[in-house]
């Protein structure tokens, strides 16, 4: 048990020091912080450990800037999950200025939470989060204690497919961690906001020589994975399908269509997979789908070809796994490859903007029923 509620449980006023302020009395009300989470975590397992993604909104409903001075998270047995300086990392600022931690009068903080785990035992079936500030009431300064909030975490498993594409050395862009830009994105739509793209992956397949073309940096032939088979990860039922958005010239800095909330994923098609799970497939070649809205697909089946509609640089799969038939207005839920080997990579900056990997003579290690992490290499038998 931390000191903090040791004191707090026997009622006895405590010093805290931040900057050269004092907050010696206890604070005459609780600290107000509105907690929202919209999307209860379910496991995600990847490299061999298991994780709990999920968002955060803390929102300052005191009258006054208020500073974050304690944060925590506790399992069933209260066990401390994260603590304050793990937060710095996980708070989306708008600058790199300005202090993380500190929020004027009616700002909102969104928190990203990537808690890890070495075994399944390991994942609580609830989650408890406390949080101090410090901040000012009546002309006096107190620390103010939120008190604790409790989340229970969602047991289901991950749901298990195929692989999207077949081959070789592809390049898992974007793939699960806490700072890739697909964690980071959100949509806000009818006033709430949603992570389609929290465990969503860019495929892009690299060649012998650790780039994703060869020839024309501009031509959409020159890349590796272009025009490759697109295939069903699992038996379902088309229920969306967007076709006709042509496609981009690789790495020229302008899209071939405006990027509206249509225009984002460009061509693409999302599979009932059943069980309130869908699967988007996104930046098809236009004209190039074997299916239709409303067929049946059988796993491994080939849908489309994979292409480089919409808000894509370069030709490349955009796939996620989703609980809602929409594209955008749906969270992203955890999954996994049925089989698949994997090893880290490390991205290698190109003047042109295309994307190449530093390649090393480590070995592809076999993995099963799990996803990986950011830009893993990974070989589909």
């Amino acid at each position: 048990m931390r000191v903090k509620k040791l004191l707090k449980f026997l009622s006895i006023p405590f010093v805290m020091a931040c900057s050269a302020l004092s907050y010696a009395e206890t604070a005459p009300i609780p600290a107000q912080l509105l907690l929202t989470i919209y999307h209860a975590p379910s496991p995600m397992k990847a490299d061999n450990k298991y994780y709990l993604v999920y968002e955060i909104y803390l929102t300052n409903f005191m009258k006054t800037e208020s500073t974050i001075t304690s944060f925590q998270i506790d399992n069933d047995q209260h066990k401390q999950l994260i603590t304050l300086n793990d937060l710095k990392n996980a708070i989306q600022s708008r600058n790199k200025d300005e202090n993380a931690f500190q929020f004027k009068p009616g700002e909102t903080k969104t928190l990203f939470i990537w808690l890890p785990f070495d075994k399944e035992t390991d994942i609580p079936k609830n989650l408890v989060h406390d949080v101090d500030i410090n901040s000012s009431f009546q002309d006096k300064n107190y620390t103010f204690n939120m008190g604790s909030s409790m989340l229970k975490v969602n047991q289901t498993m991950p749901v298990i497919i195929d692989a999207p594409i077949h081959g070789k050395n592809w390049l898992a862009g974007n793939a699960p961690s806490n700072t890739s830009d697909h964690r980071r994105t959100s949509m806000v739509i009818n006033g709430k906001p949603y992570y389609a793209q929290r465990y969503a992956i860019d495929f892009v397949q690299m060649g012998k020589d650790g780039k994703s073309y060869t020839g024309d940096v501009h031509k959409n032939t020159s890349y590796h994975c272009y025009n490759q088979d697109l295939l069903a990860v699992a038996d379902g039922t088309v229920v969306k399908l967007q076709d006709g958005i042509p496609e981009n010239i690789p790495n020229s800095n302008k899209f071939a269509v405006p990027i509206t909330e249509k225009a984002l994923p460009g061509n693409y098609i999302v599979i009932d997979i059943g069980h309130g799970k869908y699967a988007g497939y996104a930046h098809i070649i236009p004209g190039s789908f074997k299916v239709k809205l409303g067929d049946h697909v059988t796993r491994n089946q080939v849908i489309a070809k994979l292409g480089n509609s919409g808000n894509s640089s370069e030709p490349h799969l955009h796939f996620q796994i989703i609980n809602a038939s929409s594209f955008l207005e749906s969270d992203g839920i955890p999954y996994g490859f049925k089989h698949f080997s994997a090893h880290s990579s490390e991205l290698i900056d190109e003047a042109n903007g295309s994307l190449s990997v530093k390649l090393t003579d480590q070995p592809f290690k076999e993995f099963s029923n799990q996803l990986v992490l950011e830009n893993a290499l990974m070989n589909f038998d």
